[in-house]
């Protein structure tokens, strides 16, 4: 982690969501299908934009994103959610996303 507390790589943004969300929004989380997480755009992805400074251009895990081709804190986040959903479901994590490679990539 680094200041102010924001995680430098896409795992540690995963680890940091184990802390930050609560039993009960990870159960809510677990019901929902994959296909329903865009909904999640006003909700837990806006949580996940604004606790992992993703809004901010000089934030490690923001410029981590940029690196592999993404430009919006929205495209960010939903990444980030997908991978937790995955986690909480015990499913093998994804290639990590990059625009390159078609991930982060859904219509």
């Amino acid at each position: 982690m680094t200041a102010p507390g924001w995680p430098a790589t896409f795992a540690d943004a995963l680890d940091t969501l184990d802390d930050l969300i609560p039993t009960a929004t990870k159960q809510y989380l677990h019901s929902l299908a994959e296909s329903d997480l865009d909904r999640e755009h006003w909700g837990l992805s806006l949580a996940i934009r604004n606790e992992l400074g993703l809004w901010r251009e000089d934030a490690p895990l923001t410029q981590w994103f940029i690196a592999r081709g993404f430009a919006q804190g929205d495209e960010m986040s939903i990444e980030v959610l997908r991978a937790y959903w995955r986690r909480l479901h015990g499913l093998a994590p994804r290639p990590e996303p990059s625009r390159e490679s078609g991930i982060g990539n859904r219509e």
